[in-house]
């Protein structure tokens, strides 16, 4: 019995028809208590629990049940009959629980039917003009028009709005399960197609705020969180599965780079069982199908992070508990892997999405207006092994399976790039008297198909040497059309035995030349014998200068063998001794004005080294004889103008900048007109044809390095090193270049400048002889003159160069008795 708060008495009247005859009476007096809200509540709560010692909390009270039932169902029964009263009965975890009433939640807010139909069609359409995005970026041709927004509907908008509405529905069905009114999620859409967020849908977000919706307990708070992620994933696999099943291996026709996408786990295990195939090559130019069901698995994995306020934080809740969660331990983890993960995102600077959803962790994480926990009635119940297993299994497989990279989607920078070398050798070994097969996988490096040819050379040996190919029979070049990621091909180079033969255990390098529309390139393959003594360096290193040049190679010896060195040439000596031993023997030569220049040309137009003989200790011999690098001759710019001269006529000349001189195969180039001055604009690979009539009267503009080259029918004739400096010419020969002789001859220099042009000569000879040089002092401006080397009838040889600077012009000319 409560002790009452207020006592008085009421008194009621006399009844008015009573006679005078009758008894008098006295008025009645009634007792009557006035009770407080806690008197009234801790009633209420008494007919469904024991109540024991209050607790903190003006309502709250250690509760046991009544009749052997359980304290949830004592505590659902009470929360009808408060409900009525506006008020609700908590229960939290304790020995014995703890029961807390206190108000409802006030009525918040929900929009009217009509303003979610509104949302959810203001939605539709953003997805739908981002649909229309995809679909013109990998259809450019295709004009904005209905019928691109029908397919962009049927394709994209409409699959992807209908599998948030199924998430939303089976989440409200799981709360009305549960005795919750929830209502329909609302989603967030944005009208981008672009690769900083191409999905179209970004989240959803709940009408009713957690704390203020009461749920029955933990395992009903974590059925209806992971529900509308677990829709989402699974719809967004189906739909994955369909889009890559729609989306072709053949490239679209591109104009712009395409969008790629990282794919996630699932996506790669489907391809694994083979349910899914090519999905590297797919993944360039997803279906907009395919991209809305990646985007529902992305979405569905972000959800399930343990942000404030997400479906992820909630289940986490679920799971642990509030005390679990709320505890020191709990929270300085959460704390410091969020700041941790949060430093390595921004540090990494990866995909602009993960940017934004680490900074919205951290703020609602340690914002100083938190949002508030999810309001769960019976905390006390907690949630059973099984639950708790099953929620986290769901979580850790969709965390695993949905997460879509670290770049989710990116715009394919190389996206018309030709073909791919990367995977060529850049080293291959032969055999002396063997066959050797190189293979080459022709791919393209981008996205779009590829056609063009490629040609191919031996760099190295004195003689040029015909590489064969299973490709074509007559020339060093193969034709390739329409490869594509999907559609490769391959070419075997054939380095055959007799050639094996003339290399004779001498390195040498096969250059493969890539012509594709808009790409030319080079790849360098080095040819290594399979012996253990042989020249290591195809090429001659160059040091010093034309009038006291230097040479250097490499002599690779791999057993015990040693052996001595010689030099076939009397303008050669060896500085460096001449015994060969195991290892790596460096050869350096000495050489007189001149040297460098003497030796006879390759086919490229390169000054051959002297010949390197080789006598070993077990009698056997070796001899080698390579070019010099950097030898072929010079032609001057001015301010990247060239002057052609009359010798180029009838040829085909181009510019080569990016690799080494070479024709192109095609024979398709623009004639400049003869009969009258002009000058072109040559960028890298360009060409143009000169006329047989050409006098003379014709320039060129362009860079200051690079290859002027020559050709003839696809054959490179001579190419030249563009230097800057005087606009000087020789014939024959061209400049920095040694022209050799043996009777008298005549050597024309011609001057493109505006201004005369003063001659020196510089002779190296034995005294005494019968030679001379005529020549005048001076070549006249935009003319030409002729200087003549007067030599002995027999027994003598002369080099003879020609160097330019801004001093004048200086004939090189070293005579010399032929060496036999």
């Amino acid at each position: 019995m409560w002790t009452s708060k207020a006592r008085g008495k009421i008194r009621l009247p006399l009844a008015t028809c009573m006679t005078s005859t009758e008894p008098s009476q006295g008025r009645l007096e009634i007792d009557v208590e006035t009770w407080s809200k806690r008197d009234l509540i801790q009633v209420i709560s008494s007919r469904y629990f024991i109540l024991g010692d209050p607790e903190t909390g003006e309502f709250s009270w250690r509760v046991n049940a009544i009749g052997g039932d359980s304290e949830s169902e004592c505590l659902i029964r009470m929360n009808k009959h408060l409900e009525k009263l506006g008020m609700i009965g908590l229960l939290d975890k304790g020995n014995p629980p703890i029961l807390t009433v206190t108000n409802l939640p006030n009525d918040v807010f929900v929009m009217p039917r009509w303003q979610q139909v509104v949302i959810w069609i203001t939605m539709f359409s953003f997805m739908t003009i981002a649909g229309s995005g995809l679909i013109l970026r990998n259809d450019p041709s295709l004009e904005f028009n209905a019928s691109l927004l029908a397919e962009s509907c049927t394709h994209f908008s409409f699959p992807l709005i209908a599998s948030v509405f199924l998430a939303s529905e089976v989440r409200r069905r799981v709360a009305t399960r549960y005795g919750v009114s929830i209502g329909h999620l609302s989603p967030l859409a944005f009208p981008l197609s672009e690769p900083i967020w191409p999905f179209g849908l970004a989240g959803f977000i709940s009408q009713r705020r957690s704390d203020q919706v009461p749920i029955p307990n933990r395992k009903a708070l974590g059925l209806i969180s992971i529900s509308s992620p677990l829709v989402m994933f699974i719809s967004g696999i189906f739909l994955t599965i369909l889009g890559i099943s729609y989306t072709s291996t053949q490239p679209p026709d591109l104009e712009s780079p395409p969008m790629a996408f990282s794919g996630n786990v699932i996506v790669g295990i489907l391809e694994s069982l083979g349910i899914v195939e090519s999905l590297d090559v797919k993944l360039q130019w997803l279906d907009p199908i395919a991209i809305a069901g990646l985007g529902l698995c992305t979405v569905s994995w972000i959800m399930m992070l343990p942000i404030p306020g997400f479906p992820g934080d909630h289940l986490l809740h679920s799971i642990l508990g509030p005390d679990n969660l709320l505890s020191d331990d709990k929270q300085t983890a959460i704390f410091a892997s969020t700041l941790v993960i949060m430093v390595l995102i921004f540090a990494a600077d990866p995909w602009f999405p993960w940017l934004v959803i680490a900074t919205i962790a951290v703020w609602r994480r340690f914002s100083p207006t938190p949002i508030l926990d999810p309001f769960v009635v019976d905390e006390s119940s907690g949630l059973d092994d099984i639950s708790r297993n099953q929620f986290v299994t769901v979580i850790a497989m969709v965390m695993i399976l949905a997460f879509p990279g670290v770049n989710g989607s990116y715009s394919v920078t190389e996206w018309d790039e030709g073909i791919k070398t990367s995977q060529w050798p850049s080293e291959v070994v032969y055999t002396v008297g063997e066959e050797t097969i190189i293979p080459l996988a022709i791919a393209p490096e981008g996205v779009v198909p590829v056609s063009g040819w490629i040609q191919f050379r031996i760099e190295g040996p004195v003689s040029q040497l015909g590489l064969s190919s299973d490709c074509s029979d007559t020339q060093q070049a193969c034709r390739v059309d329409g490869i594509t990621q999907s559609e490769n091909s391959m070419i075997n180079l054939i380095l055959t035995e007799e050639n094996s033969l003339i290399l004779d255990n001498m390195t040498a390098s096969i250059r493969v030349f890539t012509e594709i529309t808009g790409h030319y390139d080079e790849h360098v393959i080095a040819l290594i014998p399979n012996h253990t003594r042989y020249q290591a360096n195809y090429l001659w290193d160059f040091s010093g200068t034309l009038q006291d040049p230097q040479i250097c190679t490499v002599v690779t010896v791999g057993d015990d063998s040693t052996g001595n060195v010689s030099v076939a040439n009397p303008r050669w000596s060896i500085i460096n001794g001449t015994t060969l031993s195991k290892g790596n023997n460096y050869i350096c030569l000495e050489g007189v004005n001149g040297a460098s220049i003497s030796g006879p040309i390759d086919y490229l137009g390169r000054h051959l080294g002297p010949l390197l003989y080789i006598t070993w200790d077990d009698g056997n011999s070796s001899s080698w004889q390579t070019p010099i690098v950097n030898s072929s001759p010079v032609i001057n710019s001015k301010d990247g103008i060239i002057s052609i001269p009359r010798e180029f006529s009838g040829s085909t000349i181009g510019y080569v900048e990016s690799t080494s001189p070479f024709c192109p195969s095609q024979s398709d180039f623009p004639v400049v007109d003869s009969d009258t001055s002009w000058n072109r604009t040559l960028g890298d690979y360009s060409f143009i044809q000169i006329p047989g009539t050409y006098s003379g009267n014709g320039s060129l503009l362009l860079k200051e390095d690079g290859w002027l080259v020559t050709c003839e029918d696809y054959t490179l004739t001579s190419s030249f090193r563009i230097s800057n400096g005087p606009q000087i010419w020789v014939s024959p020969g061209g400049l920095n270049n040694g022209v050799k002789y043996i009777t008298t001859s005549v050597i024309e220099i011609t001057n493109f400048q505006n201004e005369d042009e003063l001659i020196t000569i510089s002779i190296s000879a034995p005294p005494g002889e019968t030679w001379s040089i005529d020549s005048p002092e001076s070549i006249m401006s935009n003319s030409s003159a002729n200087v003549t080397l007067n030599l002995p009838e027999s027994g003598y040889e002369a080099v003879v160069w020609v160097i330019p600077d801004d001093s004048g012009t200086t004939l090189f000319t070293d005579i010399r008795e032929v060496w036999k």
